[in-house]
């Protein structure tokens, strides 16, 4: 975030220092390494979605000035109990925000996902 946030500063004309504990680039944060995730049907909370909407046209930015492609939308799929506080609140937050969520049982799962076991 703080690279980030560095660079939306800089952009409205704040001078901006940045420092990192290590050189870049290095394997000692969150942030290393060649893949990263971002979901918008946030169970941890529903108001988490706005932010993260804003930020897609924000890492288009990025990637128009960096001529790098930096962002890649697959979609994603999370298993676990229908009941579960992660599964009714990503549900919540995807209806909450007009997101495109579905629900499958675990017949349908094994249909269309045969790389995953799943159990009854």
């Amino acid at each position: 975030m703080g690279a980030a946030t560095s660079w939306r500063l800089a952009k409205r004309g704040v001078h901006v220092v940045c420092f990192d504990r290590h050189s870049p680039p290095h394997a000692q944060g969150s942030t290393h390494g060649e893949s990263r995730i971002i979901r918008t049907a946030y169970f941890e909370g529903a108001w988490y979605v706005p932010l993260l909407q804003e930020a897609f046209p924000l890492w288009r930015e990025l990637e128009a000035i960096s001529g790098e492609r930096i962002l890649t939308m697959t979609g994603a799929l999370m298993i676990g109990d229908a009941t579960s506080d992660a599964v009714v609140g990503a549900q919540a937050s995807a209806k909450d925000h007009g997101l495109d969520a579905e629900l499958l049982d675990n017949d349908a799962l094994r249909r269309r996902y045969r790389g995953h076991v799943v159990r009854d």
